[in-house]
């Protein structure tokens, strides 16, 4: 039997989870329930990243803490393969509520693209939030996409600054265009200091190089011994170059990434900040109160919702600089989107 794991909220959330032959599904709510449903699932082993899934998670449990008339249930799958099978039983559940399900990470783009291929429209009442996505094929779903490019571009402009020698860009995934952002912004940041262009690697080819710290780690032994500042966007990944600074202190610098992360290591200068609690907010509180969520859209640095915050350590040193460049890296991530 494939395991689907439902994530309780600090004992606030009842999840009704029922066994049906080789999968688990959600439980249908009695017809005597109108209480809006909110269903999230989570990218694929990606909870306990002390990052991006960890600060959704956090939001969830914020919005249900607020709106306690609410049935919300959160799965964490094993695999892409996994998910399906909750989207698809989610699907075709009939309800009398209004229903959301929230796809939380860009690896589920293909999946929905495939129930399209099928079907025009969603079931009456029902309602599909994606996120990081451009929505290519003008799906009748929400979706959003968080630009890394403008707060890449101040983490670029501190590394040329802080650092002498090569810098390394290293992505979780080589499949995953929701990054480039970020290694279009670093780059063109790091070159607004310097003549010098970042070199690029990826944990793996698949999604699972999100969730291999074990990996990043021993990647590490050679990538310390040949750059001097590491620039990571590979999601859990990251925890195992933070932990291998810690474990030899290498002359090697690096930065958070979705949350401020400077705590994990001394040599972390700077963080990538990702507000997901307040984007999560904002789309499922427009949804609460029957308004309409804006079908596709693009938050940067210019928003609220994505910033650059320096580690305490390295304020001082940086604060000039990063002040320096920050209207010019929210023009430069505009001419980038738009």
């Amino acid at each position: 039997m494939k395991k689907v794991f439902i994530l309780p909220l600090l004992c606030l959330l009842t999840f009704v989870c029922s066994s049906c032959s080789d999968k688990e599904y959600i439980t249908e709510v009695p017809p005597n329930e109108l209480r809006p449903e909110i269903t999230v699932i989570f990218t694929s082993n990606g909870l306990g990243d002390l990052g991006y899934n960890d600060l959704v998670l956090q939001g969830f449990q914020t919005i249900y803490q607020n709106n306690l008339f609410i049935k919300m249930y959160l799965y964490a799958p094993h695999s892409i393969q996994e998910a399906e099978d909750i989207f698809t039983d989610w699907i075709q559940r009939s309800t009398s509520q209004r229903s959301l399900c929230i796809l939380a990470t860009s690896d589920y783009e293909q999946m929905v693209n495939n129930y399209f291929t099928q079907t025009d429209t969603l079931p009456k009442g029902k309602d599909v939030l994606l996120f990081e996505s451009n929505n290519p094929h003008n799906l009748p779903i929400t979706t959003f996409r968080l630009s890394m490019y403008g707060a890449s571009y101040l983490a670029g402009v501190c590394a040329a600054t802080s650092t002498k020698g090569n810098a390394l860009i290293v992505g979780g995934s080589s499949s995953d265009s929701s990054i480039q952002s970020a290694f279009d912004g670093f780059t063109d940041g790091y070159k607004s200091i310097t003549d010098d262009t970042p070199d690029t690697a990826f944990i793996a080819s698949s999604y699972e190089g999100y969730a291999q710290p074990i990996t990043a780690y021993h990647m590490m032994g050679r990538w310390s011994r040949t750059y001097s500042f590491i620039y990571p966007v590979a999601g859990g990944s990251n925890l195992g170059i933070y932990k291998f600074i810690r474990d030899y202190n290498p002359s090697v610098f690096t930065t958070g990434m979705d949350v401020d992360q400077s705590h994990l290591c001394n040599k972390i200068t700077g963080s990538l900040i990702k507000r997901l609690d307040k984007l999560v907010a904002f789309y499922t509180n427009l949804w609460l109160s029957g308004n309409s969520m804006p079908p596709k859209a693009v938050y940067g640095l210019g928003s609220q919702f994505v910033d650059w915050t320096l580690a305490p350590s390295y304020s001082e040193e940086l604060e000039v600089i990063t002040n320096t460049y920050r209207d010019q890296a929210i023009q430069k991530e505009n001419e980038y989107e738009y």
